[in-house]
Order: structure tokens, then sequence, then C-alpha cells
């Protein structure tokens, strides 16, 4: 469980409509999401043999969401937010800790 590579992922709901939707299998994140005064998330779906979760957010303005998703990760050792054409989604994954103990001992 610890090898598993942790995201976070936000498209829109619809085109039309001022819904996003995030979902993530990091802990972290979602303790985040859920004690949010100002984000307003909901709880959209989680995942049963799993650790994901999909929150609902609520932004007018595309730039802002886009905002907020980067404020969202901010701190929380993730690579910059990359838009994916093919499926409208900004993806952001994990970077890992290299510790440079480990690193040495392998070598």
């Amino acid at each position: 469980m610890e090898n598993e590579r942790r995201h976070v992922v936000m498209w829109r709901e619809l085109s039309h409509k001022p819904y996003w939707l995030v979902y993530t299998n990091d802990k972290s994140i979602q303790r985040k999401l859920k004690r949010g005064k100002k984000r307003k998330a909901t709880l959209f779906n989680r995942e049963i043999n799993g650790d994901g979760m999909t929150f609902r957010l609520h932004y007018k303005n595309p730039k802002n969401a886009i905002l907020g998703f980067k404020r969202l990760i901010y701190g929380h050792n993730y690579q910059e937010v990359i838009f994916d054409d093919l499926t409208g989604e900004f993806i952001a994954e994990n970077c890992p800790k290299v510790d440079e103990k480990s690193e040495f001992l392998k070598t």
C-alpha cells in the first residue's frame, strides 16, 4: 500500500455548469477538502475497495478553479499541474521524496 502512487485529478462535471469534481487517493488532501470552510467541498463519491474519494466544488470562473486546485496541492509535494486534452482533466501526481541516505545505501 505504501508504493501506491498518490494523485489528485480535477475535471468539470458538465461543460455548461460551474461544478468541478476533484478525485484523490491522498489522505492529507481528503482531510483538507473535508475541513475547508471557504472551499465548501461536498463528498460526491467514495471508492468501496480503495482509498479514493471524489469531492464536488463550485467555481464560477475556470481560472479560479485552476488556482484553487493549485492551492489545494501546494505544500503536499506534488508535481506541476498537467492538463490532459483528451479527457479534459487537470492532473497532479505525487513526487516521492528521495532520501539521500537510502540512495547512498542502494549503490
